[in-house]
């Protein structure tokens, strides 16, 4: 998925404008990226975190992703 995708979905389920939201969206991202570049995991609350090393990577949150299948 591209950013511009992410800012549209973004845009339509929040009521912002796609400016907005792709702002709300670089904010994230620069936030994640810092804490990368400092040698700290970015925790994505309810989904998982990203580790930082010599390659950035996302660890899901295996307990949560289990909660959201037994929702549905």
């Amino acid at each position: 998925m591209k950013t511009s995708d992410l800012t549209r979905c973004l845009a339509r389920r929040t009521g912002l404008t796609q400016a907005q939201a792709a702002d709300q969206l670089q904010r994230v991202i620069r936030e994640i990226v810092s804490h990368l570049r400092k040698g700290q995991e970015a925790p994505l609350p309810g989904l998982g975190r990203f580790t930082p090393g010599p390659t950035w990577e996302f660890e899901f949150d295996e307990e949560k992703l289990k909660q959201a299948h037994a929702k549905k």
